[in-house]
């Protein structure tokens, strides 16, 4: 800060005092000079010019014009002497204005700790101490943006309203010493402000000014961090005020000013990192250079339970027994010296003795010299974090209902048990599934079910060994694992022990309950070298001990594999038969047993495969069915057979009804109507002419929504026929709900007329319920004469079999039915 005079102002230097003695000698010459002239030359003057007796006269008027041109000389000397002293004075009382000004901006600088109170601050001494008329403040901010007042004292406040500096110097109000200071970084005056604005064709501001009483105005600087921050502007109430001296002390004002904003910036960010330090939530103490502790933290006393006192002083140690050796201490130690830094997990102890994981970040500060003189380290409790991530570790890895290790974490401690198997013989793997558990929870609830695999787990643990791993699979499956078996002969008894403990009773919620199991087996290294080898291995072998009559133990051979392996084969092949094209559709008339006309075509799927050849439907449409691939199978059959029906119609060939089978899967879902209505629509054949057979258990699976749907297919004109009549329900009660609109006599009954008695019976109980019900009949599988002619007497319709024709390509059936 700059150093100032006295409150009072400056005395009066030596030079002006001997300036005031060289303007008292020049009066008192000047004087005696003018007298001189006149005693010399008005005689002289006198002699020449006036007669002799006017003489006397004209001395006594030269003598007062003497004393009048002298006084009138003197008057003047002496004016212009007090005008000259009274400038000089005021000037002085300005100046020492300007240092007692500054004096005081120096006193609010030591006592006020905010940037808005200086400012204020110094606005009110820059008008009250400072002699000034008005003066602001207002932040520079970036390039290009305008300049506002932020802070103003002054009576001419109200100028101020709409004032703002443009950092544009084409722009009238940047051509200001304001918009000059912005541009230039240095302070800029106008001592004719009025005169500026007139310049400028600014007529209202000129008025302002002139209203005012601002006669000249100067902008100052104020930097902060060494660059350009705040303007501070002054207006004074005279022209041409600014001059080199005041201009001088004005310039240390803002110089004081910016540094009082560093010290301002400084501390506060002291206040905020003291406040950070003090409300962190994670431990914090700083070290001398000796790792003696100079300070910590609420949160260090928090987490370690020592006070500040307790630990002021003393060397911060790090746990190494047991927790940290020495070769960690010392790698810490070596980073820290290379980079300054280091950061990791460690155990840290509380006051009490016990140790917790910590999360630790240790940083040097280095001082003048280069060496470290402090340590910062920051420390987080990771206990609640570790104890979180078992948790979730736990529940990623066991079930839970029973607690038992999941599927995931079994497979886990299976490749363990591999891992080992060369030094520790045989490892077992058991596949325990629950016999009749479904019945058993839809009986008994949910709840009852949940107790019960409970107990099951429980009963089951109790048969292995502690090396041994019991696992819940899925609902009513268990895994087991059994490392460090002698023999494989030895997985087998503990697979019957389990049998024995399932076979006693369980009591749950009252009730005594039989619970008996299914059980595969597979070891290593004879079923398989892996995980998941292994696992699927045992799968097999208990589904094979299901189908051997439950409550059986097996262990797995390479046989049962291979209805599995040629499964998944056409699996995965079906899966890809439609997009390549291997699908299409043949078609088995339909004729009128009576005249042997054609009257309709069930269309049947078939599949060639490119290496294969044709595969039965039998062997791939109840996959489909299972899969689900029956969705868009199904779709495309009935897409396919509509449009052909409606080619053959457009030919011009006789029209004819188009069946066309549905699966329970179809019947079930969502869109089915739409996806009907769909291929009906693209193809342009009439509803009348399609014909949708279902079998008995498709409709009874859901008999309300079975019966909605076939009266939305009937109110569409599409008729529906009930497939393999006789092999399912048979029940006059669906019968008479569902709007049928036929019945198709399954073939295991129409092969065996008219010789085989019980085919007889059913046959004619069919055709009487039929007629009955006002429903149309087609027998199916009529392969001879006499079934054909046997079926027509009993006063069966429709017939459909081997003896009118066998499934045909599109252009063999188009070709027959031309010549029908």
């Amino acid at each position: 800060m700059a150093e100032t005079s006295s409150p009072g102002g400056p005395e009066l230097s030596p030079a002006v005092s001997s300036r005031a003695r060289r303007v008292a000698v020049r009066i008192c010459l000047l004087y005696l000079l003018a007298a001189a002239a006149w005693i010399l030359f008005s005689g002289m003057l006198a002699d020449w010019l006036v007669a002799e007796r006017w003489r006397s006269a004209v001395e006594l008027y030269k003598g007062w014009l003497f004393v009048a041109i002298t006084a009138v000389l003197l008057y003047g000397l002496i004016r212009t002497n007090f005008s000259r002293a009274d400038r000089a004075e005021r000037r002085v009382r300005q100046v020492s204005a300007l240092y007692a000004a500054l004096s005081q901006t120096n006193q609010a600088i030591v006592h006020l700790g905010s940037r808005e109170a200086l400012f204020t601050e110094v606005c009110r001494i820059v008008v009250e101490h400072g002699g000034f008329r008005l003066a602001w403040i207002g932040a520079c901010g970036e390039p290009g943006v305008d300049v506002f007042p932020q802070c103003c004292f002054g009576e001419a406040a109200a100028y101020l309203r709409g004032s703002v500096i443009s950092w544009r110097a084409d722009h009238p109000y940047g051509q200001g010493p304001g918009g000059e200071a912005l541009r230039s970084g240095q302070h800029q005056i106008d001592n004719d402000l009025p005169g500026r604005f007139g310049c400028l064709g600014l007529a209202e501001r000129c008025q302002q000014a002139e209203h005012y009483g601002l006669l000249a105005a100067g902008a100052f600087v104020v930097r902060e961090g060494g660059a350009p921050a705040w303007l501070l502007v002054v207006y004074a109430g005279e022209r041409n005020y600014f001059d080199v001296e005041r201009l001088r002390l004005l310039d240390e004002m803002a110089d004081d000013i910016g540094f009082a904003l560093d010290r301002i910036r400084i501390e506060e960010r002291l206040r905020l990192s003291a406040r950070v330090f003090e409300s962190s939530s994670e431990g914090i103490f700083i070290t001398d250079a000796a790792r003696r502790i100079v300070t910590v933290n609420a949160a260090y006393t928090t987490i370690t339970g020592y006070t500040a006192n307790e630990v002021l002083g003393h060397e911060q140690e790090l746990p190494r027994a047991g927790v940290q050796d020495d070769a960690f201490i010392a790698a810490l130690e070596t980073e820290l010296a290379a980079q300054g830094a280091w950061q990791g997990e460690i155990w840290l102890r509380q006051r009490d003795g016990t140790l917790f994981p910590a999360w630790l970040s240790l940083n040097a500060v280095r001082g003048a010299d280069g060496q470290p003189s402090h340590f910062v380290a920051v420390f987080s409790d990771l206990s609640e974090r570790k104890a979180a991530e078992a948790h979730i570790r736990h529940l990623a890895q066991h079930d839970l209902l029973t607690g038992l290790p999941n599927r995931a974490l079994l497979e886990d401690r299976v490749q363990q048990a591999l891992a080992t198997a060369a030094r520790h013989g045989v490892v077992g793997v058991l596949c325990v599934n629950l016999d009749r558990f479904k019945p058993i929870n839809d009986a008994l609830g949910h709840t009852a079910g949940d107790l019960l695999l409970r107990a099951v787990a429980v009963r089951l643990g109790e048969v292995l060994r502690g090396a041994d791993t019991l696992a819940r699979l899925s609902a009513d499956e268990f895994g087991v694992l059994l490392p460090r078996l002698g023999e494989a002969a030895e997985a087998g008894l503990v697979g019957a022990k389990l049998l024995t403990a399932l076979a006693q009773p369980l009591v749950i919620d009252g009730q005594e309950l039989r619970c008996t199991a299914s059980i595969g087996i597979a070891v290593h290294p004879l079923d398989g070298c892996d995980v998941a080898s292994l696992l699927r291995h045992a799968d097999l072998a208990m589904q094979h001990a299901k189908r051997a009559g439950r409550g059986s133990c097996q262990f797995f051979s390479a046989d049962m594999n291979a209805p599995f392996a040629a499964r998944l084969w056409l699996e995965n092949q079906l899966s890809q038969a439609l997009e390549r094209g291997e699908l299409h559709l043949a078609y088995q008339p339909q004729v009128e047993l009576r005249s042997g006309r054609i009257v309709g075509a069930e269309a049947l799927l078939r599949w060639t495969h490119p290496q294969r050849g044709a595969i039965a439907p039998a062997d791939f449409i109840p996959l489909a069915e299972e899969t689900g691939l029956i969705l868009p199978i199904g779709e495309w059959v009935l897409r396919e057979a509509c449009r052909q029906a409606a080619t053959w119609r457009a030919a011009g060939l006789p029209p004819l009804m188009m069946a066309v089978n549905l699966s329970a899967r179809q019947l079930r879902s969502a869109n089915l109507l739409e996806r009907i209505d769909a291929a009906l629509q693209a193809s342009g054949l009439p509803p009348e002419q399609l014909e949708l057979e279902l079998t008995e258990t498709s409709l009874m699976d859901d008999a309300e929504a079975a019966r909605e749907l076939l009266g939305a297919l009937r109110a569409r004109g599409i008729g529906v026929a009930i497939d393999d009549f006789g092999t399912g329900y048979s029940s006059l009660a669906y019968l008479k709900r569902f709007p049928l609109a036929r019945l198709k006599i399954d073939r295991s009954f129409v092969c065996g007329l008219p010789d085989d008695g019980n085919d007889v019976a059913i046959t004619r109980a069919i055709v009487a319920l039929a007629h009955s019900l006002g429903l149309e009949l087609i027998a199916e599988g009529v392969e001879s004469a006499a079934q054909r002619e046997w079926l027509l007497a009993l006063g069966c319709g429709g017939g459909q079999g081997y003896l009118f024709a066998r499934p045909l390509s599109a252009e063999a059936f188009a070709h027959r039915l031309a010549a029908d």
